[in-house]
């Protein structure tokens, strides 16, 4: 076989490989549409461990927020409009309508500010002295500005690595689980291919490691097996010998 043929050849098996890539992809995705979500709840046990600490001032807020949370992440939106609703929460549960009677804290804004304070090891007292003066009729002194700028930054950052650690855990596992379901196809594909009256030992022997290797190969080829075949092709174009110039008839 000539360079060109093998290099045309090359292109039609990461097509191949890209198009089974992309396919067992699709079906793990496609399994959010079972109950729960299915392959789309990966990762989201860190979010829930992280939220841990939390708990008080999320239950408070009066939002089923693992609910909510994971009805986002299943969905795809953006972790910046995630991690920003899931602080929301917090804020709002930790931050009462009022004040009792006496201008301070009821006893479960006050196990809510405790919590919060424990997790973001901030000062207890200081911060419960902030949620009294946002709750409170008067302007916040600028201590109390800066510490709510600090609130803020620390909530952002333990929710974002939540996040993080989430969405690499979810695409790890999804690559994994798609390229089990890449080998299956490539299996099934290989023994459709397979010569009529093939031994099972010849099958084996032969056909089947190949199979596997092209499924294993097939979800990384996935994304650049367009860029990757069209760039093979262009290779054989160019070994191809140049056609002679027709001759002139006169």
């Amino acid at each position: 076989m000539t360079p060109a043929g093998m290099l045309q050849d090359a292109s039609g098996v990461v097509m191949a490989a890209g198009g089974v890539g992309l396919t067992a992809s699709a079906l793990v995705d496609a399994t959010k549409v079972f109950r729960g979500g299915g392959a789309s709840r990966f990762g989201f046990g860190h979010i829930r461990t992280a939220m841990k600490p939390f708990e008080p001032s999320l239950a408070a807020c009066g939002i089923a927020w693992e609910a909510a949370t994971l009805a986002r992440w299943i969905n795809g939106e953006p972790k910046a409009d995630q991690s920003r609703a899931l602080k929301d929460m917090i804020r709002i549960g930790v931050t009462p309508a009022g004040l009792t009677p006496a201008g301070v804290l009821g006893a479960p804004e006050a196990a809510c500010v405790k919590a919060v304070a424990k997790a973001c090891r901030l000062d207890d007292a200081a911060l419960t002295d902030l949620v009294a003066a946002i709750a409170g009729p008067g302007p916040l002194i600028d201590p109390q500005k800066k510490l709510l700028a600090r609130l803020d930054e620390i909530l952002s950052i333990e929710i974002d690595a939540a996040f993080e650690r989430a969405d690499q855990q979810y695409r790890n596992a999804s690559k994994v689980l798609a390229g089990a379901v890449a080998v299956g196809l490539a299996v099934w594909g290989g023994l459709l291919l397979a010569p009529a009256g093939l031994g099972a030992g010849a099958y084996i022997r032969f056909y089947l490691p190949v199979s596997v290797l092209f499924g294993l190969a097939a979800v990384p080829l996935a994304p650049v097996a367009k860029d990757l075949a069209s760039a093979l092709k262009a290779g054989a174009d160019s070994l191809k010998p140049a056609k002679a110039p027709a001759k002139d008839p006169a």
